[in-house]
């Protein structure tokens, strides 16, 4: 499918399973993907994200992960969330065409001020796109409880 950052389409270039997702930037100055949810879930037992990630193209080089939260109320509209963001380098991402698969504690959002009993989001990835195009494969993400 196509958003407004980029298109996502399945690819047999995979860590485990069938596919990975296969994300192309769009001719924007941004790009962007992730899991949104209007009413908060609670996240608070979960403990640890996995993800892999692979690519060589130059706007991928650095990768922003980003959770949100926010207390939503029945019969009220939610309101806008706060993000919370981690570079995905410092937990072994690299551009370098190579699979790389990280283990990311989530007390390093919940240090930062994201609040698991409200998630509003687990999953948001972005950053600059220096050329349309570009390719950034994702697969495999899934939390645990430790």
């Amino acid at each position: 499918g196509q958003t407004l950052t980029g298109g996502q389409d399945p690819s047999r270039d995979r860590l485990e399973g069938l596919e990975s997702l296969k994300f192309t930037t769009a001719e924007q100055p941004f790009w962007g993907s992730g899991i949104l949810w209007e009413e908060a879930i609670d996240l608070s037992e979960w403990t640890t994200m996995y993800e892999g990630f692979k690519s060589s193209d130059a706007s991928f080089e650095r990768i922003d992960l980003t959770v949100q939260s926010a207390t939503t109320l029945p019969n009220v509209p939610p309101p806008e969330a706060n993000g919370f963001t981690l570079d995905v380098r410092s937990y072994g991402y690299s551009n370098d065409g190579e699979w790389h698969f990280l283990e990311i504690p989530l007390q390093d959002f919940i240090d930062r001020g994201w609040d698991p009993a409200n998630a509003r989001s687990p999953f948001i990835i972005g950053g600059p796109t220096l050329q349309s195009g570009h390719t950034l494969l994702i697969d495999n993400l899934y939390f645990t409880k430790d």
